[in-house]
């Protein structure tokens, strides 16, 4: 597409050449001309030089005129001071007393999920094992049940 975009423009700057050239207006002729060949047109974005590495090493140089040096980092992450002590935080499995402090939070009375189970049946049935299995399994393995994928609205 971009080539027959291209085309039709080279196109388009021909006729008016023609047309230029027909009328006696030679000097926008030779503008046209060229403006088509690139004759006459400044080289943008191309850095002279005769090696990659010199190319690169001007371009460089460009830029650190440019933006400047790069900073001089003086702190080190051992200097830093420590703002917050590293908190006691638990990331491994689930154990039963995190299970148990869960389950005596659940309230009585409230809607059943989309599953139809009331909370109650958490909190008063001995499926504690099951449960926490289930939990662990989920959180180490990512094994979730596929019908956790739908929504209901």
């Amino acid at each position: 597409m971009y080539d027959v975009i291209q085309e039709e423009e080279l196109s388009e700057m021909i006729t008016k050449v023609e047309q230029a050239d027909a009328n006696s207006k030679h000097g926008m002729s030779w503008r046209l001309i060229n403006e088509i060949t690139g004759r006459k047109d400044a080289k943008k974005g191309i850095i002279k030089g005769k090696s990659k590495s010199e190319r690169l090493t001007k371009w460089h140089d460009y830029f650190k005129g440019l933006l400047g040096d790069e900073p001089v980092v003086t702190n080190r992450e051992e200097d830093i001071e420590t703002v917050f002590e590293p908190l006691n935080i638990h990331d491994g499995p689930f154990t039963m007393e995190e299970y148990q402090q869960v389950k005596r939070k659940i309230s009585n009375g409230k809607a059943a999920g989309p599953d139809g189970i009331p909370p109650e049946v958490f909190k008063l049935t001995n499926i504690d094992d099951i449960i926490l299995e289930f939990a662990n399994n989920l959180l180490n393995n990512f094994d979730k049940p596929e019908q956790w994928s739908i929504n209901q609205i």
